[in-house]
């Protein structure tokens, strides 16, 4: 691992200065010793110089500062770390518009790096990758016991490259891996902006980086305020947005309340870092009823947005509870291009309302928004995840477009069309197998590592025949997803993500079809 000059530097500036110190005559030094953080700096300094002189192997002064480095920020909450240049430079790269990576946001875990949100048909949503994964291992590398800046650079790297990652989802409690090819991960805000067959005006928005609510305000410029009596209610669409810049939420926020109408909140230690942040303008909706959609997914800006949107009686959450991040960072950057990323305060709607509280030993106690209308709308199966995780759905997509494209939508079509890519994963000679079926394989194992009888062993042989088989017949129960999905990939080969959204996506998603239904009522909320 190559080590940073800063680190080196950095001790032997700070050893300088103890030792002018101890040096200083009269009551400068009394005053300046005075003071505990100085005093435990100094012992930090002293316990490093010791132990780089006197232990019986040799280590590197950077590796026992970064030791400390490390131990600090572990006492601290999951987004507060140290950020080495590296991070700065990606930093910038994601605000210039694009970055080479795998297309998910993370943060740090006690196991490795906890799945925030997966990007939009990005390489590890091709995978099968979902919101609340952890990623435990990058090309057997344990990202437990490196810092987090250091573990996501091992996600990153040149599109075209690939980096192996062993995964476990708490979901079904369940440990797999997956390689994934790296792309160039655009930024896009909003994919899609269009008005749908029953006059509601969707807006899908990915992210809050720079000039998020710049385009969210340039679609309902274009498409509401141009054409107000083609439009009757409004969809914005969250889900997996991991947030962003503050700034970018607030001003989101505002293009859907009325002037003074109470946005979003900071407190934090500092009162330099207390703001309140209310509406400035009046609601470019014209008060039209809104349905936002979220999910586990959307997080910190997006949480922001749908919060200050629910607290104003202004829209209806619909989807699953959000992830739960209530709190606003703060960047410092040190001589020599090191920095820290630190929570500087909590973020609040009306009456005080604060996603993020404190339990009795002090730690940080995350809880995300309930939805008003609950819409669980990817199956957490591991039929489904090894189905995704093959492939085989983009492979075949991708060689019989023409035909999936043309396939109803009746019972009958998609069980046509489940028999003929059971066919062709058959001619893979991939097996899936479910939590069952897995199972029974154990317990197979078991009777095995027992030396239990052939009569035992043929039962539990032939047990596994029929759990297999039933796999075939549980897969079949998903046909609606599967076939959601074909039709998406080939859609977006055929005719591109604009068109795929208002052909497909709009039509056939289950909260965009609930948010719909919703919003045809008389009252929403």
């Amino acid at each position: 691992m190559s080590t940073p000059s800063f680190d080196r530097g950095a001790f032997k500036l700070t050893l300088f200065i103890a030792i002018v110190l101890v040096l200083l005559p009269g009551a400068m030094a009394v005053y300046v010793l005075s003071d505990p953080g100085i005093n435990q700096a100094i012992v930090i300094v002293k316990a490093v110089s010791r132990v780089h002189n006197s232990y019986y192997q040799d280590i590197p002064v950077s590796q026992l500062v970064r030791s400390f480095r490390m131990g600090m920020f572990q006492q601290l909450d999951p987004y507060s770390t140290f950020i080495e240049e590296t991070g700065f430079t990606q930093m910038k790269e994601e605000q210039d518009g694009a970055y080479g990576g795998i297309g998910v946001m993370v943060l740090r875990h006690d196991d490795g790096l906890l799945i925030m949100s997966v990007n939009e048909n990005g390489p590890a949503s091709l995978v099968g990758l979902l919101s609340g994964d952890i990623i435990l291992t990058a090309d057997s590398i344990q990202l437990s016991e490196i810092s987090s800046n250091e573990a996501t650079s091992l996600l990153r790297g040149k599109e075209g490259t690939s980096v192996r990652v062993d995964i476990y989802r708490p979901a079904t409690a369940d440990t797999f891996s997956v390689t994934i090819e790296r792309k160039r991960i655009p930024y896009v805000h909003v994919p899609y902006a269009g008005i749908t067959r029953d006059s509601l005006l969707y807006i899908r928005l990915l992210n809050f980086s720079p000039g998020s609510s710049r385009d969210v305000k340039s679609a309902l410029d274009s498409l509401l305020l141009k054409n107000p009596e083609q439009v009757r209610g409004v969809i914005l669409d969250l889900r997996g947005n991991p947030g962003g810049l503050f700034h970018e939420a607030y001003q989101t926020a505002d293009l859907f309340l009325d002037e003074g109408d109470f946005i979003v909140g900071t407190s934090g230690r500092s009162k330099w870092n207390d703001e309140v942040h209310f509406a400035v303008t009046p609601d470019m909706t014209g008060g039209r009823p809104i349905a936002l959609l979220v999910n586990k997914g959307s997080a910190s800006a997006s949480e922001i947005v749908a919060g200050a949107l629910q607290q104003n009686d202004r829209a209806i959450l619909v989807g699953d509870t959000t992830f739960g991040k209530g709190l606003v960072q703060g960047f410092v950057r040190f001589p020599g291009g090191n920095g820290i990323k630190l929570t500087i305060s909590r973020y609040y709607f009306g009456d005080s309302l604060f996603l993020n509280e404190f339990d009795s030993t002090l730690h940080d106690v995350g809880h995300g928004l309930v939805p008003d209308e609950y819409v669980a709308s990817v199956p957490s199966n591991r039929l489904i995840r090894q189905l995704e995780a093959s492939l085989l759905l983009q492979e075949y997509a991708t060689k019989h477009q023409d035909e999936i494209l043309k396939i109803g939508n009746t019972e009958k079509d998609i069980t046509k069309l489940i028999d003929n890519l059971l066919e062709f994963i058959d001619q893979h000679d991939i097996q899936f197998y479910s939590d069952r079926t897995i199972l029974v394989s154990q317990l197979f194992a078991d009777a095995e590592y027992e030396q239990a009888s052939k009569q035992t062993m043929r039962l539990v042989d032939n047990l596994f025949e029929i759990s297999h088989s039933a796999d075939r017949e549980q897969l079949e129960q998903f046909g609606e997803y599967i076939h959601y999905r074909l039709l998406r990939l080939a859609s977006e080969r055929k005719y591109g993500i604009p068109q795929t959204y208002a052909d497909v996506v709009l039509q056939y998603q289950p909260e965009i079809l609930r948010a719909r239904k919703l919003l045809g009522q008389e009252k929403v909320y």
